[in-house]
């Protein structure tokens, strides 16, 4: 993110991450959940044992806080292109115990000689997503770096910008795996996009038979839906 100053804010509890009056992570210290689209990601991670996931897009360490917070046996590693993201993340997280490559996400992704279960994209500057994350190229060297049973899955917000080039996105996802959404919602305009070889049915049987995740969000994963 360029030219852009990072503070975090304390409201009701909670510290909100923000840059240029956008916010980029949420923590709660009391509770795990955020009731927020971070929260979507945990029930795939559940889906392995000892799960290997890379983050592209550190921000505050959200994600990592809520792994940390809900799963024992995990490995995490994160990419972030602006080293203060570090800085931002140690409010919450003991950074010298975190893998983070200071790149960008997309030559790491690139160069990659691990597979990992569950790669999560939830990169932004100031315009919204970079777009070199929504090629085709990108999303096949995720592909490469994904088990074959793993997952990617993408915050999308749906800013205008974005909008228009989420056709072309989900276009290229589906050439590679099945493909589906959550959200956006009425409070929330943020699009969870889940790219995997798994049918729905198989997703929502696996995150019930786990047992450990609240109602609300199971909800939300099993209103998961095809068309986008």
């Amino acid at each position: 993110m360029d030219e852009c100053r990072w503070t975090w804010k304390r409201f009701l509890g909670r510290y909100y991450l923000k840059c240029n009056d956008r916010v980029f992570s949420v923590i709660d210290p009391r509770r795990i959940y955020t009731g927020s689209y971070w929260d979507v990601f945990l029930p795939f991670i559940s889906f392995f044992k000892d799960p290997k996931v890379l983050i592209i897009g550190l921000g505050g360490g959200t994600t990592i806080f809520q792994v940390r917070s809900l799963f024992k046996d995990v490995h995490i590693e994160a990419v972030d292109i602006d080293k203060r993201s570090m800085e931002m993340a140690s409010k919450f997280l003991d950074m010298n115990k975190e893998i983070v490559h200071i790149t960008d996400g997309k030559d790491f992704v690139i160069s990659c000689n691990d597979r990992f279960h569950v790669v999560i994209l939830d990169a932004y500057d100031r315009y919204g997503i970079p777009e070199h994350f929504l090629k085709e190229d990108f999303v096949c060297s995720v592909k490469n770096i994904l088990y074959p049973d793993g997952f990617f899955i993408t915050n999308y917000a749906l800013t205008l910008q974005d909008r228009l080039k989420l056709k072309n996105f989900i276009e290229t996802l589906r050439r590679n795996f099945k493909v589906y959404r959550v959200g956006p919602t009425i409070i929330e305009n943020n699009m969870v996009i889940v790219a995997s070889s798994h049918d729905k049915e198989e997703i929502v049987k696996k995150i019930h038979e786990n047992n450990i995740f609240p109602r609300k969000l199971v909800k939300k994963i099993i209103s998961m839906r095809e068309n986008i």
